[in-house]
């Protein structure tokens, strides 16, 4: 049997069929966000449902199950499935004041222990409020909402709903009992049934001409199933966004607020999850900008002294400010394009390293994944950065895990792994602590 897995990322579509054999097929397609204003994002979710019809009609395998993955948090609100706007994607900062007025209506405390989380400007509830107080004319035409992936289940399936890793994350979800939220949804005066029913990630959705469609889960969540992340390993994912990604073994609330406790794909189980804005994003940004060459990112070697803060379109942790900007310090007369290339590299690595730190664990392995990945000294200065041998995964990512979800278990691929170990860790310990003393200077201190 083949099993597709579909990966409606920020950037691209990606298409992964496996069966017993493997990896058999894959294909992608991109498509653009819209930036403006100083920190909104936008994409037209029409595109994803061309890219996905233009993906569907070239494969020349049969499926038998299709498993979808996605950008997480990211708003679609429609009428009857007809979106109203453009969906404001997870990296949008317009709604931070929000996290206020929730905390002012219910109590910190009182959201924390009822979602398990801390209200960032990321979550797709808070979206959602921006919309009904500056678009209200839209606000009332809504009847359905949805985040991104789910949206496109709906048309292929026409049944309205999402899993309960997307569910974690929209802030309207009990995420200890694995089931929306009453005291939310009736103490903001919204219909629980805006986004439809709460599925398993491994349950069946729908049916798509004939074809079994399954819940699916996150694009974070279906990594790690697909790259069968244990209690031994963090997961990191060096996308658009940087993310860390930890298992726990039970329900448990983490210390620090800008990190996630969501529902995991597998039942009965959860993790912990922390995201640094502009990860992959801050290298395409400066590869734009200066219009450098691919080659020039290989064979990187060695260190550079120049500090990079990532924060291109604001932070979101262990820094929770959607106001703070990147820079980069310490240039000198000496100071060459791989020096900046390289301090990029760096300067996300610390913003992961400190991620990580502040979720007060111990971890032996790195399973990385992403399109960064791609980059061998990126990864060799992850492994510096944090001490540990990294492992990274061929064709691993969401859209594998998303396929393997499809199964429901009954593909295991066991692809082979490139390891990093690190080198020189000490320098890099040196480079990080004055990373951390400049975070101190630059970030406000209610942020931090």
């Amino acid at each position: 049997m083949n099993y597709l897995g579909i990966d409606l990322g920020t950037t691209s579509m990606k298409f992964l069929v496996i069966n017993e054999n493997g990896i058999i097929y894959k294909n992608s397609i991109n498509y653009p966000v819209i930036y403006y204003n100083n920190g909104y994002a936008e994409q037209n979710p029409l595109l994803w449902l061309k890219a996905f019809k233009k993906l569907y009609k070239n494969m020349d395998v049969k499926i038998d199950s299709i498993g979808i993955t996605g950008q997480m948090h990211s708003l679609v609100l429609t009428n009857n499935g007809k979106p109203l706007i453009n969906s404001i994607l997870w990296l949008d900062n317009r709604s931070y004041k929000f996290s206020k007025y929730l905390t002012r209506k219910f109590g910190t405390e009182n959201l924390i222990e009822e979602t398990g989380n801390y209200p960032l400007s990321n979550f797709t509830l808070l979206r959602l409020l921006w919309i009904s107080k500056y678009n209200k004319n839209i606000y009332k035409n809504a009847n359905k909402a949805f985040v991104a992936k789910d949206w496109l289940k709906f048309m292929l399936t026409g049944v309205h709903g999402t899993d309960v890793t997307d569910g974690s994350g929209t802030y309207l979800f009990n995420v200890r009992s694995r089931k929306w939220s009453d005291k939310l949804f009736n103490g903001l005066n919204m219909d629980k049934k805006l986004f439809g029913d709460a599925f398993e990630s491994g349950d069946i959705h729908g049916y798509y001409n004939g074809i079994p469609v399954i819940a699916g889960a996150g694009d974070q969540e279906a990594a790690a199933y697909g790259n069968n992340l244990t209690l031994n390993d963090v997961g990191i994912s060096l996308g658009t966004s940087g993310v860390v990604f930890a298992k726990i073994n039970n329900y448990k609330i983490p210390e620090n607020k800008s990190i996630h406790l969501f529902c995991d794909a597998k039942r009965n189980r959860w993790h912990w999850m922390g995201v640094t804005q502009s990860a992959a994003s801050s290298l395409d940004w400066f590869i734009k900008a200066f219009n450098i060459k691919y080659s020039q990112l290989k064979n990187l070697n060695g260190f550079s002294r120049v500090l990079f803060m990532p924060y291109l379109n604001g932070e979101r942790a262990p820094i929770m400010d959607t106001d703070i900007r990147g820079l980069f310090y310490n240039l000198s007369p000496d100071t060459g394009i791989n020096d900046f290339i390289i301090s990029i590299m760096q300067g996300v690595a610390f913003s992961l390293r400190h991620v990580y730190d502040s979720m007060n664990i111990h971890r032996k392995n790195i399973i990385l994944t992403g399109g960064g990945t791609r980059i061998d000294s990126w990864n060799q200065i992850i492994s510096n950065v944090f001490n540990m041998p990294v492992k990274v995964k061929e064709d691993s990512g969401s859209a594998l895990g998303a396929a393997m979800l499809s199964s429901h278990g009954d593909i295991d691929i066991d692809a082979s792994y490139k390891l990093y170990y690190p080198e020189n860790h000490d320098i890099y310990d040196d480079l990080y602590i004055k990373y951390r003393n400049m975070v101190k200077r630059i970030a406000k201190p209610d942020k931090l």
